[in-house]
């Protein structure tokens, strides 16, 4: 997912950057960025470059300038980007801004005191960002048209048992009798009064218990116990 020049101005610590001509272009998609050190750029680049001029390594002139717009233009690069100030280029020759405006070719001015390696580091992470996002995409495309989703590859054995979503204390023991988990049987409610009139189950007395109906089951903390009748006569 290429970023366009516009996109590219927009971005945090480049707002000392000024478009000087050219915005019919500013939906280019920009590749990547190269800076040009050499008297030509036609060799060294593919397309879709933001080409830097520095002056730094070679001089240039407003015949060199134009000469290097044409040659951006014919192999398709996204913008171009010189640095002005006192030490190398003083100014962009308004020739060369006439030039850009009627090729649609964004160019854009930059001071000389905002560093480089401010600029590209910015330009080159979003740029990254932006074709990691893609790829992204384009993975859960690809997984929605296979169906070759990661959970779908688990063994059986590794899944948690449907009853751990609802009693996640008893996910061990599940595991261990096989994924397995038994059923928790409910307390009935008449035992569960009684027990709480009478306290603790091995505290309860004769009489609470032959007041209970005969097969009635106790139940405390979930455990199931028969409380044995006295016998009849």
């Amino acid at each position: 997912m290429s970023l366009t020049v516009s996109e590219l101005l927009a971005l945090e610590g480049l707002s000392a950057l000024r478009l000087r001509a050219g915005k019919q272009g500013l939906q280019r998609a920009v590749r990547w960025y190269y800076v040009a050190e050499n008297e030509h750029i036609a060799e060294w680049i593919m397309g879709g470059e933001l080409v830097f001029i520095t002056g730094i390594n070679h001089p240039r002139d407003e015949a060199n300038l134009i000469q290097l717009l044409m040659e951006g233009k014919q192999r398709g690069i996204a913008g171009m980007v010189i640095l002005t100030g006192e030490a190398y280029i003083h100014a962009i020759p308004a020739t060369l801004i006439a030039l850009a405006d009627e090729l649609g070719m964004p160019l854009i001015e930059q001071p000389y005191l905002l560093k480089m390696v401010i600029v590209t580091e910015r330009i080159g992470t979003a740029l990254v960002r932006s074709e990691n996002v893609l790829q992204s995409q384009r993975d859960i495309l690809m997984q929605l048209v296979t169906g070759d989703y990661p959970d779908l590859q688990m063994p059986p054995s590794a899944r948690p048992a449907p009853a751990a979503r609802f009693y996640p204390s008893a996910a061990a023991g599940g595991a261990a009798s096989g994924g397995v988990v038994p059923p928790v049987s409910p307390v009935p409610a008449r035992a569960g009064r009684s027990l709480a009139a009478a306290g603790p189950p091995q505290r309860a007395s004769a009489a609470a218990a032959a007041a209970q109906p005969a097969g009635q089951f106790l139940s405390a903390a979930g455990a199931q116990q028969h409380v044995p009748f006295p016998a009849a006569g």
